[in-house]
Parts: structure tokens; C-alpha cells; sequence
């Protein structure tokens, strides 16, 4: 899929159901450019057998962002979830097993976006402005925490995610 394709099938369309503080031109290419530095939205399964599901690269357990966003996110996004057939369990805890393994189909690819917008809602700071490369990739290493960062690659995804998002 190009930054235009996620960009328009995707992520605007699942920030449009979130809709109010969490769309935006600033979200729109924080999303892209992480999506492009996570799986380049090429596959929804981690390369070489890892464990990291969605274009967005969740990992199961209580790092890998599904717990993060259910236990500390903001409600709204766990509504999105719930609208679209994902139950909360009796502690309002998002079923991680079913939701973990939905990411892997492209039926899972509005939820994945749901929470990768859900992790960048619960950094204290907004968002970066657009062209703050630098603040953009520190914000994704912080919520992220790529286990081998890779500021090269990033310095490819960035611009492209803010092309697309200016086009």
C-alpha cells in the first residue's frame, strides 16, 4: 500500500469514526510515517517470525500497546474498538487475544490504527507540527520503543508521510 493508500482508505477514514482532537493533519502523518517505519505497510505480521501484529507492529502483553491504550487511553478509543464488535471484559479491559490476532487481517486495520492513535494521545506534549522530524521521531521512539531504532530509516518515512499528508 503507497502513503496515498493508507493515507486515504485508512487512516483518515479511521480518524474521521474518532473524529474531534483526534484527527488532524498532525495525526494523519504521525500515523503514516509510523506506520512506514513499522511495517512500510507492506505486511501486518512481524518479518522473520516476530511477534508484532498490524501495519502499526503491536506486540502482545502489557508493552505492547493493546493493554497500554485499554488501561491508560482515552475511553473514546476504546468505544471506537467496542462499535466495531471488540468487547471490553468485566475489569474494562479490551479482550487482548481476539483483538491481538485481528491485527494480522485487514479486517484488524482500522483497530490498529485506533490504537497506534490511542498511544500518540497519551504522550503529555501535542503533536508534533508538521516538518518537526526530529520531534516527530522522538515521539514515536518514546511510545513506541522500537527494540533496534532506526533513525535511517525514519529520515525515508517521514518525509513521505508528510508529502502525502500535504498533497
Amino acid at each position: 500500500m503507497t502513503p496515498a493508500e493508507a493515507l486515504a482508505t485508512l487512516i483518515r477514514p479511521a480518524l474521521a469514526i474518532l473524529g474531534g482532537p483526534f484527527a488532524g493533519r498532525e495525526a494523519e502523518c504521525m500515523l503514516l510515517a509510523i506506520g512506514l517505519q513499522e511495517s512500510g505497510f507492506r505486511v501486518r505480521v512481524q518479518d522473520r517470525g516476530g511477534p508484532a501484529h498490524g501495519f502499526w507492529q503491536f506486540e502482545p502483553g502489557s508493552r505492547g500497546g493493546i493493554r497500554r491504550v485499554a488501561s491508560a487511553g482515552d475511553r473514546r478509543i476504546l468505544e471506537a474498538i467496542v462499535r466495531l464488535g471488540y468487547p471490553l471484559d468485566d475489569a474494562g479491559i479490551l479482550y487482548e487475544g481476539p483483538l491481538y490476532r485481528v491485527l494480522a487481517i485487514p479486517k484488524g486495520d482500522r483497530i490498529a490504527c485506533f490504537l497506534a492513535r490511542g498511544l500518540l494521545w497519551m504522550i503529555p506534549a501535542p503533536l508534533p507540527t508538521l516538518g518537526d522530524e526530529e520531534e516527530a521521531w522522538l515521539q514515536y521512539e518514546h511510545q513506541w520503543g522500537p527494540g533496534k531504532p532506526d533513525r535511517a530509516r525514519w529520515a525515508d518515512a517521514y518525509p513521505q508521510a508528510l508529502a502525502a499528508v500535504r498533497a
